[in-house]
């Protein structure tokens, strides 16, 4: 475990119950340290070791909780990760629990090959898209529409499909259950399900 000593404001794991079944109580439960992001970055451990090239000294699967972004935070693989995003200022309206958002960030900074993991998926704030690392490349999955006002919507903004001429979009790689995406040469929104379809014409 992490030595918390040279920060006095921490007092490394909490656990809490009832008062009158102890801490024997199956319901109990434990808090982690809540820290500042510069108390965080003073955390030592004892005994340094190397991981990615680089001198650590924070024992790998240290938790705390960041009480300056307000996240849970791990230390794995020589870095802090954020384990929970939360979303403070969204209502979660017909939701029957909170919603969340995926990181956010410039297209330079993520798509390195830290980050090229089948699955990876991210806002990119440079261009106002969602993209995903899938099959070994990074793609567009959908553009957010900044220009939509999204009248008429319950809550939040429209999006639009991502889009290309049918030429280059309806090869084999794509031929997957629920493509769908916008055909320019057409103006058609079109389809895979079985074979290549449209849904809808201009």
């Amino acid at each position: 475990m992490a030595d918390l000593s040279n920060i006095t404001a921490l007092s490394g794991l909490t656990i809490t119950s009832d008062q009158t079944t102890g801490t024997n109580n199956p319901n109990a439960t434990f808090a982690v340290s809540n820290v500042t992001t510069a108390q965080r970055d003073l955390l030592q451990n004892v005994t340094p070791y190397v991981v990615n090239g680089a001198t650590v000294r924070i024992k790998e699967g240290t938790i705390i909780f960041n009480i300056s972004v307000d996240k849970l935070q791990m230390f794995r693989n020589g870095i802090w990760e954020s384990v929970t995003t939360n979303i403070s200022t969204a209502t979660g309206v017909g939701l029957s629990s909170s919603p969340f958002s995926i990181p956010s960030g410039t297209r330079v900074a993520v798509e390195v090959a830290a980050n090229q993991v089948n699955g990876f998926i991210y806002n990119d704030t440079t261009n106002n898209q969602v993209r995903g690392y899938i099959n070994t490349q990074w793609m567009t999955l959908f553009t957010v529409a900044t220009t939509a006002t999204g009248v008429g919507l319950t809550n939040g903004a429209p999006f639009v499909y991502p889009s290309g001429p049918r030429g280059n979009v309806e090869v084999a790689a794509n031929q997957v259950n629920g493509f769908t995406y916008f055909d320019v040469t057409n103006t058609v929104l079109r389809t895979y399900k079985n074979a290549w379809q449209t849904i809808t014409s201009a």
